[in-house]
């Protein structure tokens, strides 16, 4: 009886080693299948709903977004981003496309490799009304320091270098970006001044490497041509 016993522990021992593995495989499955498909989930119509809902509450502004595409091999293209001004007159940002080319998969390993990027038709507006106040001015106040002394502390810290962002990420460029801003403007209206500031058909190509090089860059300020 008592083997008998012994036979149906070992069994049942067996079979629950069997459970176990097959729901750990089960599960690293459903894991990567999920990474693997992460970017065709955000590019869809759902996907990009979750990221413009990120976007406008970190801003604390109405964003909406015409196309998110991410692929891993891809890269990433952006189209039709409107962000909305506090208030709802007007808009702070609207950009018709940008597109990055990225490698995805050296993130695991904490690194961020980047190709080619190409920024059209950015059109940023920013104002300041007559009390002086700037349409940005709640994007640009510090949160109050919980820490006091102890946070000033912490700032004097030596910063980390210039590859790192600090949580350990590196800045892979592989030799150089080649980053395009083009048909784009930048507005500032200043009502307490009662002045305005249009800078457009901005035209700027930019190779990153171990220096930032600017050629043949282009654009107008007020209706005047200044070449760069």
């Amino acid at each position: 009886m008592s083997k008998r016993k012994a036979d149906d522990d070992a069994k049942l021992a067996k079979k629950k080693r069997r459970w176990i593995l097959r729901t750990v495989i089960i599960f690293f499955g459903v894991l990567i299948l999920l990474i693997a498909l992460a970017p065709t989930i955000i590019s869809t119509p759902w996907g990009n709903g979750v990221v413009v809902g990120i976007i406008a509450e970190q801003l604390d502004r109405s964003v909406t977004m015409e196309k998110l595409d991410i692929g891993w091999f891809s890269g990433i293209e952006l189209r039709g981003l409107h962000v909305a001004n506090k208030n709802g007159d007007g808009h702070l940002v609207k950009l018709d496309k940008f597109s990055a080319e990225i490698g995805w998969l050296p993130l695991f390993a904490q690194e961020l490799r980047i190709g080619n990027v190409r920024i059209e038709g950015l059109d940023i507006v920013i104002s300041r009304d007559k009390d002086g106040r700037l349409s940005i001015a709640d994007l640009l106040d510090e949160p109050p320091s919980a820490g006091g002394a102890e946070s000033a502390d912490e700032s004097s810290e030596e910063s980390p270098p210039a590859d790192d962002d600090g949580d350990g990420m590196h800045w892979i460029t592989n030799g150089y970006v080649n980053a395009v801003l083009t048909n784009s403007k930048i507005t500032y209206k200043d009502e307490k001044a009662g002045s305005e500031i249009v800078i457009d058909e901005i035209h700027i190509p930019i190779v990153l490497s171990r220096e930032v090089v600017i050629a043949d860059a282009s654009l107008k300020i007020n209706g005047g041509p200044v070449e760069i």
